[in-house]
């Protein structure tokens, strides 16, 4: 990824970790379950010409970072994405 890449956003009313471009954004979609104090990570998606940035793994981080920060329990609801992007979360 490079130094001007655009940060991650985090859009807590529409539930979602996002990267914008102008035409496109990265996206990682979740539910917050407050009574079992958890948040439930949907889905991922990075755009096809986007995908050798590092984007996922970024908004992953970002993703069980703030988990982390809110004392929330992250569940992947498919994990075969979130394994292959979470790093040293797993």
């Amino acid at each position: 990824m490079t130094d001007n890449a655009p940060s991650v956003q985090h859009d807590e009313n529409n539930g979602k970790f996002y990267v914008p471009f102008p035409d496109k954004q990265a996206v990682l979609r979740y539910n917050l379950d407050e009574e079992e104090e958890a948040i439930n990570f949907q889905s991922i998606f990075v755009p096809p010409s986007l995908r050798e940035d590092g984007l996922a793994k970024q908004i992953v981080h970002s993703a069980y970072s703030y988990a982390e920060e809110n004392s929330l329990q992250p569940i992947p609801s498919t994990p075969e994405d979130f394994l292959a992007n979470a790093g040293e979360h797993f």
